[in-house]
């Protein structure tokens, strides 16, 4: 059994990479197409160069460094070199995000593409504070504003339509939205603005999905005041300047020390990523027996009424956790559970062997998406014992305000309690900090 066929909505993760690219390197456009591009830019007086979207769409909604070396290593650079094979060097240009761009790990994948990864010379380069923003940020609310629209105009007793998880809003967007090519036309928009958009999904779990089992800790000092990072063909190790210049002939050809505007940039100096030893045991726990083991431990600890995390299937994209209270303890079931039916299921948990160690137990369900409060629902079924991750989850219990009863919020929560919406009269916040940090 699963909860009701028609879940809450869930979070989505919505990356925008726009390229910038010279329309003669161009292989994927007709000649004709090409041409037209070139004699319009050349009455424009403008450079030939055209702008496209890649959309990265995922259920992960980890934003972290290992998130942006996925969609860059498995979709942006294999585009890159089949649609422009003469491509040498990539310039990237992004904020100063720690968690995803200007952090160890980041320096590290830029320090070895020329050598053992892509191929290409890398120059990544961050923007300074109150510098603006670039086509990124209106790209990203172009597909939020078009779902969202979409939504709005769907009959909610139509539900081929709606757009109730990432994958149904990834095949939308890909298929069904028209964002692919844009209403005006580039000569219409006076040469400016985005040319086409594509359209890319990573699922959460599962085949395709991000590693994160073997990443390095890695460490690099002195970064913050830097702007600029750059590939010299040795792994571990990067040329770094106070900003980028990008205007210079110099920096274009590649000798930055005789940048004309060295004043201001900086001279460039090199920067050593260090790795950070760390325990063995730590890459021997991420083992899925290991875990396992550890959830068929704490599951044989579980006694009624207590509050357990347990893991779905890999093949499960919306909720890769859910929480329920214990109705049963440790038992052996009786037999195999029903394969999964995505017509009539709402999540996809993990098979019920016969006689494996199992809990009965009753699930709670999101107020709303990427919500900390729950409601306990009427939907009670075993789960393997083995796929518990979390035992004795702490569920604060909140008023609803609607009843005339004020919220209780955990003594330091990290989101502020929300109004409920509906008029059911108690709510649960959770307040186990593992599952914050990890959502």
């Amino acid at each position: 059994m699963n909860p009701n066929p028609n879940p809450n909505q869930v979070q989505t993760t919505i990356i925008p990479v726009v390229l910038m690219l010279r329309v003669e390197d161009l292989t994927n456009i007709t000649p004709a197409e090409k041409a037209k591009l070139i004699h319009m830019f050349d009455e424009l007086k403008l450079p030939h160069v055209i702008s496209e979207t890649h959309f990265i769409i995922s259920s992960d909604m980890q934003h972290d460094n290992a998130m942006v070396q996925k969609l860059l290593d498995d979709k942006i650079i294999p585009y890159l070199k089949a649609a422009v094979p003469s491509v040498t060097d990539l310039h990237l240009r992004s904020d100063g995000c720690k968690a995803q761009f200007k952090c160890a790990a980041n320096f590290q994948w830029v320090s070895k593409q020329s050598v053992v990864g892509c191929g290409l010379k890398i120059d990544w380069s961050f923007f300074e504070s109150c510098h603006g923003k670039c086509y990124c940020d209106p790209e990203g609310g172009t597909l939020k504003n078009a779902a969202r629209l979409h939504e709005v105009h769907v009959s909610p007793s139509d539900q081929s339509k709606q757009l109730k998880d990432s994958v149904l809003l990834y095949k939308w967007a890909a298929e069904e939205s028209g964002l692919a090519t844009p209403k005006r036309t580039l000569s219409e928009k006076k040469g400016k603005g985005i040319y086409r958009r594509f359209f890319y999904f990573i699922p959460s779990k599962g085949h395709g999905a991000v590693d994160r089992s073997r990443l390095p800790k890695l460490e690099a000092e002195g970064t913050s005041k830097l702007h600029e990072f750059i590939d010299i063909g040795v792994e571990g190790t990067v040329s770094t300047r106070r900003a980028a210049c990008h205007q210079c002939n110099s920096c274009w050809l590649g000798e930055r020390r005789e940048c004309v505007n060295k004043w201001f940039v900086g001279a460039p100096k090199e920067l050593t990523i260090k790795r950070v030893a760390v325990r063995a045991a730590a890459g021997r726990r991420i083992a899925s027996s290991a875990l396992n083991q550890d959830g068929l431990r704490m599951a044989e600890k579980a006694v009624v009424s207590d509050v357990v995390c347990v893991e779905t299937h890999e093949k499960e994209q919306s909720l890769p956790w859910v929480l329920g209270v214990v109705e049963a303890t440790l038992s052996n079931a009786p037999a195999a559970s029903k394969a999964f039916d995505p017509t009539t299921d709402a999540v996809h948990f993990e098979a019920v062997k016969a006689n494996e160690p199992v809990l009965r137990v009753r699930l709670y369900e999101g107020l709303e998406p990427g919500s900390t409060i729950y409601t306990l629902s009427n939907v009670t079924l075993l789960v393997p014992a083995r796929r518990v991750r979390v035992a004795t989850v702490e569920l604060q219990e909140l008023r609803n305000a609607r009843a005339g009863q004020a919220h209780t919020s955990s003594a330091a929560p990290r989101t502020p309690p929300l109004q409920p919406l509906c008029t059911c009269s108690l709510w649960h916040r959770c307040t186990c900090s593992l599952w914050h940090c990890s959502t």
